[in-house]
């Protein structure tokens, strides 16, 4: 599914965003798995010593992408019910919307995932995802973990049907 054809909520129609939040998803995805690497060898292996799940990780290469794309097509989505806006604004600097869209996407979702990655959870669930993953069914597990950790991260649900709707707090 394309982040561009599909609505999370009833105001979600700033196609710009979109459009820029789809043409970075291969790279974020790859800074995503680069920034949790780096956060499980300080957490996990602080001293550097190389044992076989740390040699593993530090030579994974990006090659297995396709159970992180539900979490990124989800995070996108809450980005833009978080903080789209359907109002084009004047740019004064003289760089186009999709530029200052991928400027600030990219800012906000480094922030998130190194703010993530101090998460054991989220760390175990994006490692298992990608670089333990050996069959499709693993991957399927991790990729709900993630899903369950935006959940509670923030306080919305994102169905795929009906979208983003914020979670009740009793």
């Amino acid at each position: 599914m394309e982040l561009t054809d599909h609505r999370f909520f009833p105001y979600d129609k700033n196609l710009i965003l979109k459009q820029a939040q789809a043409h970075l998803e291969a790279d974020l995805l790859t800074e995503l798995i680069s920034i949790s690497k780096s956060a499980y060898q300080q957490v996990y292996n602080p001293l550097g010593l190389n044992d076989d799940t740390s040699l593993r990780i530090e030579s994974y290469e990006k090659n297995q992408l396709i159970y992180l794309h539900t979490f990124y097509t989800s995070l996108c989505g809450i980005y833009r019910y978080k903080y789209g806006n359907n109002q084009l604004e004047l740019i004064w600097d003289g760089s186009s919307h999709f530029e200052k869209y991928s400027k600030e996407w990219t800012e906000r979702f480094v922030i998130w995932c190194t703010e993530f990655g101090q998460n054991p959870q989220f760390l175990k669930a994006v490692l298992a995802a990608t670089v333990f993953c050996k069959n499709r069914r693993q991957g399927e597990l991790a990729e709900n973990r993630l899903r369950v950790f935006l959940n509670s991260q923030f306080e919305v649900r994102v169905h795929k049907v009906r979208g983003i709707v914020p979670m009740k707090v009793a």
